[in-house]
């Protein structure tokens, strides 16, 4: 088996463990609650490979020494894995819900429609801990630890979407004296909404798999998977950019409900700071323009001419790369498939394959 294959053979054998939690929170779900919830779930169940799982079961492993044989695992092991992995995923589900409200997406039906997205997000962060506290595999301290860490992964990902809202933000620009001091914000706010998130479920499935753990190995495994999820967001940055022809749907029928949806909702993120800080008068009035009237095919093409006009897609591609090939270096695991498979996973935290999409536009 070559080990692209063994790799996604396991991402998807953890997805299979987590998804009859999933499915036994809509099953148990009050009607009015099921209809706003189960979107995002059922995308989930049906996904096959969710990557946060996966993370969670590589601290698992960590713990126990060796990359652990999904289908040897006892009952127990199984169903610790699988509610976790659930508990995890509704956090992360709830965070979408969320975010839709707040990015304005293209999808949202109407206000009523927008607000059942919070809502939902509301109530799946609550499934999340309910899901905890009902275990019956789990002991007080786990529990008490998996609570705890949804907790912090919860509270980092609101004070990141203030700062979405409230700092990093266009009419800020001036406050950030150069591109040092607004880079340290920036990735700030790239390791509070999405970094730590990943790197919680590497730790908390250390933290599971064994309560006398190794505290330095668990501090470096967590750190790493911050710092390159973190990149995985700078990377998602990028790929706010990518061609609407090159996402789900098609062109004619809707410009890609989120292409620029950083731009539209002014959020200062590195390749539209470049933007602002690049442009030349007659661009930047373009910019402008474009905030107020949105996109039509024509300003799409124009938009991504700047990104080569003005280096922004090489210069974000020259950071990112660089960046992460710093941050690879600090795994500290012996070679052998736990490393093989830490490794793995770390090029995928950081793929993007809309940033693909725009190198390969005929606009480069």
């Amino acid at each position: 088996m070559s080990e692209a294959n063994w790799y996604f053979n396991i991402q998807k054998q953890v997805s299979e463990l987590m998804a009859p939690p999933l499915k036994e929170v809509l099953e148990k779900a009050d009607d009015n609650i099921r209809g706003p919830i189960s979107p995002l779930i059922e995308r989930k169940i049906n996904a096959g490979a969710n990557m946060r799982p996966l993370i969670f079961f590589i601290g698992y492993c960590i713990a126990k020494k060796k990359v652990l044989d999904i289908r040897a695992l006892n009952n127990d092991d199984r169903r610790i894995i699988g509610e976790a992995t659930a508990a995890l995923e509704l956090e992360n589900i709830s965070t979408y819900y969320i975010n839709h409200y707040l990015d304005n997406k293209a999808d949202i039906k109407d206000e009523s429609d927008a607000k059942n997205r919070v809502l939902a997000g509301q109530l799946c962060r609550d499934l999340s801990h309910k899901i905890i506290a009902d275990s019956e595999v789990f002991s007080d301290k786990q529990k008490f630890t998996a609570t705890n860490t949804i907790n912090e992964i919860d509270r980092d990902i609101v004070y990141a979407q203030f700062m979405d809202i409230n700092k990093l933000i266009f009419k800020n620009i001036g406050l950030y004296y150069n591109q040092k001091d607004y880079l340290e914000e920036y990735f700030k706010r790239c390791r509070l909404i999405s970094g730590q998130f990943y790197g919680r479920c590497a730790e908390l499935g250390i933290k599971i798999g064994d309560d006398k753990h190794d505290e330095d190995l668990c501090e470096n495994i967590t750190d790493l998977y911050t710092n390159i999820a973190s990149l995985g967001q700078f990377s998602n940055d990028i790929g706010d950019f990518a061609p609407p022809e090159m996402h789900t749907g098609t062109l004619e029928k809707n410009y890609y409900k989120d292409y620029g949806s950083d731009f539209l909702n002014g959020r200062l993120t590195y390749p539209n700071y470049l933007l602002l800080t690049r442009a030349d008068e007659e661009d930047k009035k373009f910019l402008e323009e474009t905030r107020e009237t949105r996109f039509d095919r024509e300003r799409i093409i124009r938009i991504i001419q700047m990104l080569k006009k003005y280096n922004i897609f090489d210069d974000s591609m020259h950071l990112l790369k660089s960046e992460f090939k710093k941050e690879k270096k600090n795994l500290k695991v012996e070679k052998g498939d736990l490393r093989t498979l830490i490794s793995s996973s770390l090029i995928l935290c950081k793929h993007n394959k809309l940033i693909k999409s725009i190198r390969d536009s005929n606009a480069f």
